[in-house]
């Protein structure tokens, strides 16, 4: 798993909630949220001070019917910058249909362009059974092998809807110290995470000064990040809720992602939550 990989598989983390022996029953359908086709969002990605990365993330403008539900079409493009493609190119894209009620995913697909490396891979999720079908494209014969099948839990989440659940989190509902749980499938594997809320702080980012939601993953034993406490992730506390900042210990060094831009979001960045609800209004 590359640095970029890493990064936004962290991101899975933010799924579902629990507080305490408190469910908050998010599927179906999800809290509010502010997802806008036509919304980007670009990040860059540092390996200490030095730019090594870029990503951007938007939604396509239209939407599309899997497994008979409306979706939003999501996608996720990263790729190295620099000297570092001498050493280490990376020119990866992820996907997903996410549900326009439930922000779970029907379907989502990766190819991925690391070095010598390339993988190709297409993910059906059939909630209504709980399986999930995972076919990879043989690089030689342009044929996808047999597929593979996974039984998983209710509300699984994928990398790309795992980044929309973050825009249905009722982070007002939070006190310091709650722990956000979530169940991820990657890479033919599933996760379960938490996820410790740490409060609100002043940002500072290259798209001005935004106050923030700081959360904490608990990461589990993997060969990328230091310890269970390496991670610290940022969310806007604001009506869009968009992930802002992340940052790393990894066993050769540190890293963050930081917002760099956005584009086509339905309230500009800093908009109260409050000031969305019609009710609010006098």
């Amino acid at each position: 798993m590359n640095f970029l990989q890493a990064f936004y598989f962290s991101v899975l983390l933010h799924g579902g909630v629990l507080q305490g022996a408190k469910v908050v029953e998010m599927h179906p359908p999800a809290a509010e949220h502010q997802i806008t086709p036509g919304e980007k969002v670009q990040f860059e990605l540092y390996y200490g001070v030095i730019p090594v990365g870029k990503a951007q993330m938007f939604v396509y403008k239209e939407f599309y019917r899997v497994n008979h539900r409306e979706c939003y079409r999501i996608n996720i493009q990263a790729k190295t910058v620099g000297a570092v493609n001498w050493v280490a190119a990376v020119d990866d894209e992820w996907g997903s249909y996410v549900d326009r009620v439930s922000l779970l995913p029907h379907a989502s697909y990766r190819d991925l362009a690391e070095g010598g490396f390339r993988k190709k891979e297409w993910t059906r999720y059939d909630h209504r059974t709980q399986t999930v079908e995972v076919k990879i494209l043989n690089n030689r014969t342009n044929q996808f092998y047999e597929p593979k099948y996974f039984h998983v839990p209710w509300h699984i989440n994928d990398l790309v809807s795992g980044l929309m659940q973050i825009r249905s989190i009722p982070f007002d509902t939070l006190k310091v110290g709650d722990t956000l749980r979530t169940h991820a499938f990657y890479e033919e594997t599933l996760y379960d995470f938490e996820v410790i809320y740490e409060g609100k702080e002043l940002l500072d980012t290259e798209i001005g000064e935004i106050w923030a939601h700081r959360i904490k993953p608990i990461m589990p034993d993997n060969p990328i990040f230091d310890g269970e406490n390496s991670i610290v992730a940022w969310v806007s506390a604001d009506a869009n809720q968009l992930p802002l900042r992340m940052k790393a210990k990894m066993y050769i060094g540190s890293a963050s992602l930081s917002i760099t831009g956005v584009e086509g979001l339905a309230f500009p960045i800093g908009t109260p939550k409050q000031a969305t609800d019609p009710d609010s209004a006098p």
